[in-house]
């Protein structure tokens, strides 16, 4: 190759065409204020994924609390079916006259669980069952109590001991009063509904 053709060509490869970092940029790094954006903008994001992360188990675990107070109601609901048996203080087993759904374990007006109890004129019969709530609070009628009859399986809902056809029992996540659901139970259909905390009057 020439001299001359050599002196033609050598600006072409002195000077770049386009530079990645910008006009009059030296070097292949990163400012500071670019890293400092770029951590902002991290962190940010991440403050988001794991806001929503806790929504979602809080979530879960209220379905979960609801699932089980229904469960509650259906286990009531069986044993009037099956006619289950419990015993006295003489060891002598019978079927009692109902099988009733009690809120229990509360403060207030806030319940933690639900006891299953035997509904007879005998003293000291054992509770049938105890539900725990993990990360719920009930907030139903003062005094509810729901009753299933068998063999049948008729349910009645007394509050006070004044009879009504349906009630409404509202569930709050201990940690997210403004997560909450609704579980309406009526006694003529059997039908329980889990709803939205708006559902509940």
């Amino acid at each position: 190759m020439s001299n001359n053709l050599k002196s033609r060509l050598s600006p072409c490869f002195k000077t770049p065409l386009w530079s990645p970092l910008g006009k009059g940029r030296k070097g292949a790094g990163f400012t500071l204020i670019e890293i400092m954006i770029a951590v902002a903008i991290f962190a940010v994001l991440s403050s988001i994924m794991i806001l929503n992360f806790r929504v979602d188990a809080k979530s879960k675990e209220l379905k979960n609390d609801c699932q089980k107070i229904t469960d509650a109601l259906k286990q009531a609901q069986t044993m009037a079916l099956s006619g289950r048996q419990v015993a006295d203080n003489s060891g002598q087993t019978f079927i009692p006259n109902g099988y009733e759904f009690v809120p229990s374990s509360c403060s207030g007006s806030a319940c933690r669980s639900i006891n299953l109890i035997a509904s007879t004129s005998i003293n000291n019969i054992p509770v049938l069952g105890v539900i725990q709530l993990e990360k719920s609070e009930i907030y139903s009628p003062n005094g509810l109590i729901i009753t299933f009859f068998p063999p049948s399986a008729d349910s009645q809902i007394l509050i006070n001991g004044n009879s009504t056809t349906s009630v409404q029992i509202k569930v709050e996540h201990i940690l997210d009063p403004n997560l909450s659901k609704c579980i309406i139970y009526n006694s003529i259909s059997g039908r329980m509904d889990i709803l939205n905390s708006n559902s509940c009057n």
